[in-house]
C-alpha cells in the first residue's frame, strides 16, 4: 500500500540550509515521517556564494525519495518552508537566475554599506531597520552587483532575499518573502512591517522588483502545473510562506517568554531569545519579527560555527568525511583540555560577537607538547567559547539548562564541551536537526485548522528522547579562563 494511501494527511515541510536541505512530513496528530536530508555544496571558488539550482535539484531528489518509498502525492495537503536568510538571488525578466546567490556569511559589499550609512544617515538607518547593517546586508550586495558586475545588474529584474523563497518562486511563479526572512536584509522597515522603498528610489535601485511580504502561514500560492510536472507533485497544492531559520527554529524549539533561550549550531550558528523591550545595548543583534504576538526574537548570530567544525576534520587525516568526523570525536573525547591552547575560531567573516570582514583564525599557546587531540579540542572549545560571547551579547535572562539544536547535537563531545563552558547543563533533542521544519509547520497546521495555536500543534508532536550533559567541574574553571583570554586575544588582533 502507498503511504498516504489510507486517508493520511500531511504538512511538507522543508528547510533550505546552506549546506543542506532537510525535510519532513508531519500529520495532523504531531506524527514526523520520512525525515531526510540532501547535502550540497558552497562554491569552493567563492565561499560565500551557492548555485540556487542546487537547493531546487536537492528539493526534486527529497521528493523522489519520497516517491519511492510509497508516499502518495495527493497525501500532501500543503507545503512549508524554513531556510537562510540574508541572501542576495538575482533574476532577470524571465525568471531566470543572473548569477549565484551571494549568501548571509559573504560581508564583501563592506565599502557600499559604508556609502549607504553616508548617504541616509547611520542613526536613521538603524532607527528604521532596527538591525545590524554592514557589508553582509542586502542592500549592500546589490550595490556591491551594480559596482563591479555591471553586466549582471543590467540583467538583474527582480531580488529574492531567502533560499527558501527562491524554491516558492519555482513552484509557483510568485516572489514572496516573510518578515523575519525581510528584517535581515538592510530594507526593511521593522515597525511599519514594509519595505524602505524610498530608500531604493534614493540609491537608485527603484526599477528592482523586491518581494511581496506576507506572515508565515500564508498560502501564497499553488504547484503551477509545470513544478508538478518536475517535481511529482500535485498541480494545485497550497505552497505556504513559511519563515526564515531563525524564526521557524525558535518556534520549533518551543521558545514562548524571555526565560527560554537555545543555541543553534549548523554551518553556522546563533544564540536566540524572546523580547518585548528593544535591545540596549551596542552590539549589533539581529532582531526578528515573531509569529507570537506582542514578542520579537532576539537573535545573536555567528557564522564560524559548524563550517569551522567541517574545516577541523582535515586535522584528523581521513580523506572521507564520515571516517573524519567519527576520528575527530574520538580524539576530542580522549583528550584532556590543554589550559594553554587557544582558539580563535574566525575562518571566515564574522558578525557575532565581533564584526570582521577578513578571516582572523589562529592557534595560541601550541608547544612540542601540543597533541593533534588537544587542538582539535581547542577548535570546539573555541567556538563554544565565542557562542557563549554572544549569549551574553543578547542579554538573555539567566537559565537553568541551555538548549542545543542543529546538527551538531550528534557531536557528544561538543555538548560536553558547551556544558563545560556554560557551566549549564545542555539538553538537546534526538531530532533538532528537523526543528526548523518543525516551526514552520506549526503555522501551516494552524491555518489549516489542524490545531488552535503554534503552540497546541508542537505539544501534539512526537518526540524522541533527549539527552542532557552536566558540567565537569575540573573542566569549568579552565573554560572561564579561556574566554577571557579569547576576548583579550581578540581585541589585539583587531587592534582594539
Amino acid at each position: 500500500m502507498r503511504v498516504g494511501a489510507d486517508n493520511m494527511a500531511y504538512i511538507a515541510s522543508f528547510d533550505i540550509g546552506s549546506s543542506a536541505i532537510k525535510a519532513v512530513l508531519l500529520d495532523q496528530q504531531g506524527g514526523m515521517h520520512h525525515a531526510c536530508s540532501q547535502d550540497y555544496a558552497v562554491s569552493s571558488d567563492a565561499p560565500g556564494e551557492q548555485a540556487p539550482h542546487l537547493w531546487w535539484d536537492s528539493f526534486c531528489a527529497v521528493l523522489r525519495q519520497w516517491w519511492s518509498l510509497g508516499v502518495e502525492p495527493t497525501s500532501l495537503k500543503a507545503l512549508t518552508f524554513s531556510g537562510q536568510m540574508q541572501d542576495m538571488i538575482a533574476l532577470d525578466a524571465n525568471g531566470e537566475v543572473v548569477r549565484p546567490a551571494v549568501l548571509y556569511m559573504d560581508a564583501r559589499a563592506g565599502e557600499q554599506a559604508a556609502a549607504v550609512l553616508a548617504t541616509l544617515g547611520a542613526v536613521h538607518v538603524a532607527q528604521i531597520t532596527r538591525n545590524p547593517f554592514n557589508g553582509a546586508s542586502v542592500l549592500p550586495k546589490i550595490l556591491h552587483l551594480r559596482d563591479h558586475e555591471p553586466d549582471h545588474f543590467q540583467r538583474t529584474h527582480q531580488i529574492l532575499v531567502g533560499a527558501k523563497d527562491f524554491i516558492i518562486f519555482r513552484l509557483t511563479g510568485k516572489a514572496v518573502t516573510d518578515p523575519t526572512t525581510a528584517a535581515t536584509t538592510g530594507m526593511y522597515n521593522f515597525d511599519a512591517g514594509c519595505w524602505t522603498r524610498e530608500w531604493m528610489t534614493v540609491l537608485g535601485l527603484a526599477h528592482l522588483t523586491l518581494p511581496s511580504l506576507h506572515p508565515a502561514d500564508d498560502c501564497v500560492g499553488r504547484v503551477s502545473d509545470t513544478a508538478g510536472e518536475l517535481t511529482g507533485l500535485a498541480p494545485g497544492l497550497a505552497v505556504f510562506c513559511g519563515l526564515g531559520d531563525a524564526g521557524a527554529t525558535t518556534l520549533g524549539a518551543g521558545v514562548t517568554d524571555s526565560t527560554q533561550s537555545y543555541a543553534y549550531l549548523g554551518t553556522s550558528g546563533w544564540v536566540a531569545t524572546l523580547a518585548q523591550a528593544f535591545h540596549t545595548g551596542q552590539t549589533p543583534l539581529f532582531l526578528l519579527p515573531c509569529p507570537q504576538a506582542g514578542w520579537h526574537i532576539r537573535i545573536g548570530p555567528i557564522s564560524n560555527a559548524g563550517s569551522v567544525h567541517r574545516w577541523a576534520l582535515q586535522l584528523t587525516g581521513e580523506d572521507d568525511e564520515t571516517k573524519g568526523y567519527a576520528a575527530m570525536e574520538r580524539l576530542v573525547a580522549s583528550a584532556a583540555t590543554d589550559a594553554n591552547v587557544l582558539f580563535l575560531p574566525y575562518l571566515s567573516a564574522e558578525r557575532l560577537p565581533v564584526f570582521t570582514e577578513q578571516p582572523q583564525g589562529g592557534f595560541s599557546g601550541l608547544s612540542l607538547h601540543t597533541t593533534r587531540a588537544q587542538m582539535l579540542r581547542s577548535v570546539l572549545e573555541g567556538v563554544a567559547l565565542s557562542l557563549l560571547w554572544a549569549f551574553e551579547e543578547v542579554q538573555a535572562q539567566p537559565m537553568q539548562s541551555l538548549q542545543v539544536v542543529g546538527g551538531a547535537t550528534r557531536s557528544a563531545a561538543w555538548m560536553q564541551i558547551l556544558a563545560d563552558v556554560w557551566n549549564k547543563p545542555v539538553v538537546a533533542h534526538r531530532d533538532s536537526t528537523y526543528l526548523p521544519c518543525v516551526g514552520a509547520a506549526a503555522t501551516a497546521a494552524v491555518r489549516l485548522g489542524w490545531a488552535p495555536s503554534n503552540a497546541h500543534f508542537l505539544q501534539s508532536l512526537t518526540r524522541t528522547d533527549t539527552q542532557t550533559w552536566y558540567p565537569n567541574p575540573v573542566c569549568v574553571p579552565v573554560m572561564q579562563a579561556k574566554s577571557v583570554a579569547l576576548r583579550q586575544w581578540q581585541q589585539l588582533v583587531s587592534g582594539g
